[in-house]
């Protein structure tokens, strides 16, 4: 696409796109973002946990990953997650929710809300 990126994991400069590059990292990039999508769910690597982003009060699209952890998206989807289907539906999605801020914040209240209620339900702690 044109943008200079790099591993944040390497030194460098003002670069418009960082990688992140070392397991533990997500958590506290997610408290940065205005919306998430765990993007690993378009693609057949899997893995990804689509709870952490709630856990930290940010809303965004959600699909299920391949290897999600069996309930995940039942969790958020309506309580701060809006199932999306694949990439064009995504673009429309995003577009629509960073023209309306106050949206976003309540989205990212009811995922907090939903993932906390699965944490006590299981007995976990929440991130942040």
């Amino acid at each position: 696409m044109g943008l200079r990126a790099r591993l944040r994991s390497q030194a460098g400069g003002a670069e418009p796109v960082i990688i992140l590059d070392t397991i533990g990292e997500l958590v506290r990039a997610y408290q940065l973002a205005t919306v998430v999508f765990v993007g690993g769910s378009f693609g057949r690597r899997g893995g990804q946990n689509i709870l952490e982003p709630g856990g930290v009060r940010k809303a965004g699209p959600v699909r299920a990953t391949h290897g999600e952890l069996p309930g995940q998206r039942a969790v958020l989807v309506g309580r701060g997650g809006l199932q999306v289907k694949d990439p064009l539906a995504l673009l429309r999605l995003m577009r629509d929710l960073l023209a309306r801020p106050e949206e976003i914040r309540k989205l990212g209240e009811l995922a907090r809300e939903a993932v906390s209620s699965r944490a006590r339900c299981i007995g976990a702690r929440m991130p942040g």
